[in-house]
């Protein structure tokens, strides 16, 4: 009795041990996979109104790297009218995005120069906002390598004047992954010389020297790494103790006469 009764102690507490361990694992993961992504938000202050396929507001790489979104990224513009009567003559949107690239990206858009212009229609929009998804990106640019765009616009596809107010980019990684390819010196036009720097900030982390930023991203992914490991490695722990325990009472009887456990070998036949 006493021998069943502790195996059944052991047998529960293994259990809250593997429960534990288990929910433990599926917080750090979590935690893993949500330290990788953040929101980044694009300062508008410089955009201008425009119409006829004008662009209300540029972004440089060199200020946001398009390679750096996901498939879950979604592209949120706002925008107000020159005259806001036009909001009711909206047949579509009056919004939309264009891909600029002039690095002679491997794209079927790419003409002789090398240079590449996609338009992409947003999925929804109303009378002052408009949501692009990443499906409606790779569409337009026929291709999920971002690597060799260069600007990225919000234009003003219509007739009808408009102003960009907000633009905010969701679900990006932290930084852009690495390519092995290398993009050569290209002559920019006046007019994208001309093009307005923006800058950009995240709403997880405020500005820092690269090499810090380099050293925060890799000290946050190697934690819950090393937290798993040690869970493991504590898990094997119990498991090899259970054994030697369960290993030791197998070689054991009851003995009646004593009431005691003692070795098999030594019990009387």
């Amino acid at each position: 009795m006493k021998s069943t009764k502790r195996l059944k102690r052991i047998e529960k507490l293994f259990a809250s041990l593997f429960l534990c361990a288990a929910v433990a694992v599926s917080g750090a993961i979590q935690a893993s996979a949500s330290d990788k992504t953040s929101d980044v938000k694009i300062d508008c202050k410089k955009a201008k109104e425009t119409y006829s396929w004008g662009q209300s507001l540029s972004i440089p790489k060199e200020d946001f790297d398009i390679s750096r979104i996901t498939e879950k990224t979604q592209f949120i513009v706002t925008f107000e009218y020159k005259d806001s009567k036009d909001a009711e003559n909206v047949t579509k949107s009056p919004v939309g995005l264009a891909l600029q690239s002039y690095s002679d990206p491997d794209n079927a858009l790419a003409d002789d120069k090398g240079g590449v212009w996609a338009e992409v229609t947003p999925t929804s929009y109303d009378q002052n906002s408009a949501i692009f998804y990443y499906q409606d990106i790779v569409k337009a640019y026929t291709s999920k390598d971002f690597s060799k765009v260069d600007y990225l616009h919000v234009i003003a596809p219509s007739e009808i004047t408009i102003k960009c107010t907000g633009l905010t980019i969701t679900d990006c990684n932290d930084k852009a992954p690495e390519t092995t390819t290398t993009t050569a010196a290209a002559e920019v036009s006046q007019a994208e010389e001309e093009t307005p720097t923006e800058a950009v900030t995240t709403t997880t982390q405020a500005a820092a020297p690269a090499e810090s930023a380099a050293s925060t991203t890799t000290s946050a992914s190697s934690s819950p790494i090393a937290l798993i490991v040690g869970i493991i490695a504590g898990i094997a722990i119990a498991v090899i103790i259970i054994v030697v325990i369960m290993n030791k009472k197998s070689s054991k009887a009851f003995d009646v006469s004593t009431g005691t456990f003692v070795d098999k070998k030594n019990v009387k036949k």
